[in-house]
């Protein structure tokens, strides 16, 4: 196994620290982005269930394994006899797992 050549050899040209034309215009919209999150947050108001939640999720929006695991967290509740619901919040929620 070698190295990956930009160890080594410097800058990778790809790397984000090689544009900085890109960083630079780009900067003012995650500013804009951040903001936009941070007011959705200071908005957000908890709520009490009285039923227990389970939420499979992060910041990560797709491709790293979310709906397998809430699919494997509702079989196993399903076969011990728990009526479980799962909600997806998704433009694209699997029926496959939907209730």
């Amino acid at each position: 196994m070698k190295a990956p050549h930009f160890w080594s050899a410097g800058l990778d040209p790809r790397s984000r620290e090689a544009a900085p034309l890109t960083r630079l215009l780009l900067s003012p919209l995650a500013f804009a982005y951040r903001l936009g999150v941070q007011n959705k947050l200071d908005k957000a108001v908890p709520v009490r269930v009285d039923i227990p939640v389970v939420c499979v999720g992060n910041l990560t929006v797709g491709g790293v394994g979310k709906t397998p695991v809430v699919a494997a967290i509702r079989g196993v509740l399903t076969a011990q006899g728990v009526r479980a619901a799962t909600l997806g919040i998704s433009r694209r929620a699997d029926s496959s797992i939907a209730a």
